[in-house]
């Protein structure tokens, strides 16, 4: 939030409190980040975490706008954190209240339709070992987990039919016809449609077949069919990996930038010591992801040669975290907006990587310079 004080007389005050709400829930977001990475690093590695978490500029520029996202990453967080501290503690409470927030953050956001269903198996992993956990603890996990999802689908249809907010079939329709729009729109390689248009320009705005693809559905498979035969290689690209990457692009989609609309004034850019944050973060943004992208194939290997520290299990959470959210806009539109809410589990599983990598390093230097020191002392002797 980036309001100098003599704006301030032109805000409305109900919008004034509402961003300084937010802007004490993206604090809170750096706060209990640095406690998520508590569970996978060590106090050094978790607080630069937290810092990262308190330095990105499109978290920060996201709490100066009403947007979902808002609530949903500090949601997440919550979530997240009750997840991890029933699946080290064997807590029901903690799998309840869990539940709860992963389903809120459902309601929040509908992205996350499927994720508490994709995040359940980690109840059947020992958090401490290689082993499986007994058929009793993981039931008994996974029954406290969907009670904190009944809680609140059944609070919800409550309130529904309490307040009669709204036609559920209407909101039902509605939502289908949103997601199947997002998996259209992000059928465009690069967001190009044909030669020289841009992504910046909304592909879908100048396609002609595009209102008929949202119509019907078999057309529109037809049409994609058609457009996959003749470009296979970009399909392909764009399918497998390019959403990823473009979805992590620092510049949002529409108004460039780490701005997501049009703003009257641009604190990043007035100020020297929020433009050198903003450099320096611009600076280090691909490395980190390609840490990030690391990090699933370090924990893996690690793991099946039971060489992963027990401390660095956890970091399961925020992998499927990602690759759920990675895999969704895959299907999607994966426009760079909606990464935004990903940073806090993308800089830990970034941060595990390179104290990994410098770990491993520094090992590898301290062997090549014992070997060197008996080589030396070897040929003192001879």
């Amino acid at each position: 939030m980036l309001i100098k004080k003599s704006d301030r007389k032109s805000i409305n005050p109900f919008l004034d409190r509402v961003l300084a709400t937010q802007a004490i829930m993206g604090a809170l977001v750096s706060i209990l980040s640095f406690f998520i990475a508590r569970f996978c690093l060590s106090v050094f590695w978790s607080a630069l975490t937290g810092l990262l978490t308190a330095l990105s500029p499109h978290l920060i520029a996201m709490d100066g706008y009403l947007l979902t996202e808002s609530l949903f990453t500090l949601v997440m967080i919550l979530g997240m954190l009750a997840l991890m501290l029933s699946w080290k503690n064997k807590n029901g409470i903690m799998a309840v209240i869990a539940g709860i927030f992963i389903t809120l953050s459902f309601y929040t956001r509908a992205i996350n339709i499927f994720l508490l269903l994709f995040l359940s198996p980690i109840f059947f992993i020992d958090s401490k070992s290689q082993s499986f956990f007994t058929k009793k603890i993981w039931v008994k996990q996974l029954s406290f987990l969907l009670l904190g999802y009944i809680i609140v689908t059944f609070s919800h249809f409550v309130f529904e039919k309490q307040f009669d907010v709204h036609n559920k079939s209407a909101d039902t329709y509605v939502s289908t016809k949103a997601a199947w729009g997002d998996i259209v729109r992000g059928a465009y390689p690069g967001f190009f449609y044909k030669d020289g248009i841009k992504y910046g320009n909304s592909a879908w705005r100048v396609d002609p077949e595009y209102k008929k693809m949202l119509e019907n559905k078999k057309y529109a498979f037809t049409v994609l069919k058609n457009r996959f035969t003749e470009h296979p290689f970009s399909f392909l690209k764009w399918y497998l990996g390019g959403k990823i990457f473009f979805m992590w692009h620092w510049d949002n989609i529409y108004n460039g930038d780490v701005y997501i609309y049009p703003m009257k004034r641009k604190g990043f850019q007035e100020n020297y010591f929020l433009y050198s944050i903003y450099k320096a973060m611009r600076y280090i943004h691909w490395p980190l992801f390609i840490l990030t992208l690391i990090s699933p194939i370090i924990v893996l290997i690690l793991w099946r040669y039971n060489k992963l520290p027990l401390r660095a299990r956890m970091l399961f959470v925020p992998i499927l975290v990602f690759a759920y959210t990675a895999g969704i806009l895959t299907i999607l539109q994966p426009l760079p907006r909606y990464s935004i809410p990903l940073r806090p589990f993308a800089y830990i599983m970034a941060i595990f990587s390179l104290s990994y990598l410098i770990q491993y390093f520094k090992i590898g230097f301290h062997l090549i310079a014992n070997n060197i020191s008996k080589s030396m002392s070897l040929n003192r002797v001879l």
